[in-house]
Formats: structure tokens, sequence, C-alpha cells
């Protein structure tokens, strides 16, 4: 009785669980590999092609789970190969979604349609190359797998396997001939941006350097654009990729070209604010002067570090966008993003200045950046030997990029000469106070003592 009462209530559960269809035996058995079980089911004429809520069949489970044996005895009870889900899934995609090889060649070999598609165009290849499995892609390469078919966004198996950065299979597929140009229309997403996107445009996209390499060396169409315009290389600038975009770079990727907001690649690297890449754009000759019209006002000029020259020079800036502070960190800084061009060499430069919006102090930052070794001043024979070994270990530490090490220095600096005169104070910020008071050093001096003894 109890016995009976447990297998009741597991029933109802299982029920509930599948939409209120208890899978038959033959299913449950498939499902889970049981090679005897599903023998004695089929030698007592169990129906082969029963379908669970979901229209899935003992077949197509045994395919997903990768039971081989289980597989072959149902296709030699003539289960439907061919049959579909109620998403149009058959055996062999499911098989070829989840990599299990044998099961892919034995449902070949017994004729599955190898070109069958689910509900939305998709196709068991298309499905392989998404998940990366090599070798069931070559399998259904070898056995005639339309290479080129579409789903119904216009998707192939290349572009599939090429926004995913699966590159042996990307290799594959190219050797066997896949259309590289193909164009999607990706009629389910929110955004018409990504309609019209090839296979290089969707690697690119999602920084796959070696997929889009390969890609290139197929001979892609570097420059074609997508509906709205975008270009591999603006896909690449946008979202920040910047060895794709020096890939593509040197493939004599069109650097100028725009999209139909009138955005180019260096418009749209630098909207998301990614340094390297508006550099890497900038120095192949992309138009700067496209953002800005460039205006020799005298208000526009700023000495900022050249990276060509080597030295702070006069630059012209270009173009400046405002990054409002962050509140939920550091909020005592406002940063403002220029492009400039150095008004002595001509090259351009990717520069930040950070303000501090309590104290109005300006800190600049100039890309790429300029190691400026500080050097020991002239005439330091005439300072005390050991306050001379102090600063020398000094200028070393500041070289290193150690500020911490730097301010100890400084500090015991301080304390040194403060004991040659027999300064009394023994509190370091009145003895700072003191000698800017004596007038050895200005206040702007006085602040950066501050700051790098105090940090």
């Amino acid at each position: 009785m109890l016995a009976e009462n447990a297998g009741s209530i597991i029933r109802r559960l299982w029920g509930a669980l599948h939409g209120g269809k208890v899978m038959t035996a033959l299913i449950t058995a498939s499902m889970n590999g049981q090679l005897d079980v599903v023998q004695a089911l089929i030698a007592a004429n169990a129906d082969i092609n029963d379908k669970d809520n979901k229209g899935g069949t003992a077949l197509m489970w045994a395919s997903e789970k990768g039971h081989l044996k289980v597989v072959q005895a149902l296709i030699a009870a003539n289960a439907d190969i061919n049959d579909k889900e109620y998403q149009g899934v058959t055996a062999l995609v499911w098989a070829s979604w989840r990599g299990h090889l044998e099961v892919v060649q034995a449902l070949i070999a017994a004729k599955a349609d190898i070109n069958a598609r689910n509900n939305i165009g998709e196709t068991a290849l298309m499905w392989a190359s998404e998940r990366g499995h090599l070798e069931v892609v070559q399998a259904l390469i070898a056995a005639k797998a339309g290479i080129n078919d579409k789903d119904n966004g216009d998707n192939t198996a290349l572009m599939m396997a090429s926004e995913r950065g699966h590159l042996e299979v990307v290799q594959a597929l190219i050797a066997a001939n896949a259309n590289i140009n193909d164009k999607n229309s990706d009629d389910w997403s929110d955004s018409c941006l990504r309609s019209g996107m090839t296979a290089l445009m969707l690697a690119s996209e999602e920084g796959h350097l070696k997929v889009v390499q390969a890609l290139i060396a197929a001979k892609a169409d570097i420059n074609t654009r997508s509906y709205q315009g975008m270009t591999a290389l603006m896909w690449a600038s946008q979202n920040g990729h910047l060895k794709v975009v020096q890939a593509l770079i040197a493939a004599k990727a069109d650097i100028n070209l725009k999209d139909k907001c009138n955005n180019t690649a260096l418009i749209l690297a630098s909207e998301k604010i990614h340094i390297e890449v508006v550099h890497a754009l900038s120095t192949a000759n992309a138009h700067i002067n496209i953002l800005m019209t460039i205006s020799n006002n005298s208000e526009n000029i700023r000495k900022i570090l050249c990276h060509s020259c080597g030295d702070a020079t006069d630059h012209n800036i270009i173009n400046s966008r405002t990054v409002p502070p962050d509140f939920d960190d550091d909020h005592e800084w406002c940063e403002v993003h220029h492009f400039a061009q150095c008004m002595d060499c001509k090259s351009y430069t990717y520069a930040i200045s950070s303000l501090n919006i309590y104290e109005q102090e300006t800190r600049w930052r100039s890309f790429p950046s300029i190691k400026t070794r500080l050097k020991v001043m002239i005439g330091t024979c005439n300072i005390p030997q050991r306050v001379r070994t102090i600063y020398n270990e000094v200028i070393d530490a500041m070289n290193a990029d150690l500020p911490v090490l730097s301010a100890i220095g400084m500090r015991s600096m301080i304390e040194v000469m403060c004991r040659d005169d027999i300064i009394t104070f023994t509190h370091i910020k009145n003895i700072i106070e003191l000698i800017y008071k004596s007038k050895s050093f200005n206040k702007k001096s006085l602040t950066a003592l501050y700051r790098l003894v105090f940090m």
C-alpha cells in the first residue's frame, strides 16, 4: 500500500513537472540510457514514436543525452528519425547541439535529414557551429550539409561560429567554401543596427582577434557595411577591441568611413572613451577634424605632453567631452577628455584633464603617456652630505614609480634639514609651513609637497 501511494505521488509530481502528461516508460528509459529496459519495451511493442508534452520522442531524448547504444536500438526498431518536437528540432539537431559525434554519425548513417530546420530556420550545422563542436561540424560538412543555409534572420553557420569565436570551426567552414561576405537581417533583434552584419563584423564586435585574422586571410570584404553603414572597424572601435582595430587597420580598412549617423570609427571610440583605440586610429591618420572644426582661438591652446616631441608643447584642443564625476566613488574629480593636435609636429594626442571641484585644481594626463625621468638638480654639492644622499634616493624612487618610498624620503629630507637649522617644531605640517613662510618655495610646490608627504 505504501509503495503504491509513493508511486502515485511520484507519477503526479512528474506529470506536474512535464505539463500534465506523464512521460512514457520508453521515453524515460531512453533519456536515462537504460538499454536493457528500452530493448524490453520495444520487444513488448511500446509505441516507439510516442511524444512527451513538448513533442519529444524517445529517439530525441537519447540523442540529446548521447546514449549511442539506445539510439542504435531505436533506429533498428524503425523510430521516426526525422520527427520534430514542437519547436521543430530533430534528433540530429539535438545531438549536434550537444556535440555527441558518434550519435550524429549514427543518425547520418540512418539517412536523417541533414538540413532539417527548426521553427526559426536553424539547422544541425548551425547549432554545432554556434557551440564550437568541430568534429560534429566536420561530420556534417562531409555529409553535404548546407554550408550556406540561412535561418530566419539570414544568419549562417559561419556567422554563428565567428560571433562565438570558434576559430577551428570558422576555418573548417571557410575551407568548405562558406560565403564569407553573406549578411544577416537579424529579424528578431530589438535594434536594426545589427542588421546587415557579416561574419567579420560579428567577430570584430566581440573582439575575437584570431577569427578576424582568419576571415581577413580568406579575403573577407573589410569595408563592407551593415544596413546602418557600420563597418567591422567601427564595431571593433566602439567596443574597445584594440588588437582587432590594429589588425583591421593593417589590412587597409578605410578608417574614415561614416555610418548613416555620420559617425566614424574614431567618433565611436571617443564616445566610449577607449583611449588606446583613439590613439591607434588617430596615428593611422583618422580625420580628427571630422569631430569639430579646428579653431585657433587662444582659449583652445593648452600645454600638453606630446608623445612625438617628447616634451610639453602647445596643443590645439579640437574636441572636448566632459565626464561627470561618479558620486559612488571619488566624486571630487570631474574629467574632461580632449582630442588635441600638437602645433609643432602636428601629431594628435588624447588628453584628460581632471578638475578637483573643491580645490579647483586641474591635472593633465596625455596618451600615450610619456615617462619623464627626473634629473638631479645642479648645485647639490653645497647641500649637506646626508641631505644630498636622501635627495638622490628620492629621485631614484620617483623615477621608479614608488610614491610611498618617495614620500618617506621627502619627509626624512625635511627632518634632516630642520635638525641642521635647529628648527624645534615636531609636527611635519608646521615645519612645511615654516619653510614656505621663509619663501623657499611657492604655493604650488607647497601643495605638491603636502600631497607627497601626507599621501
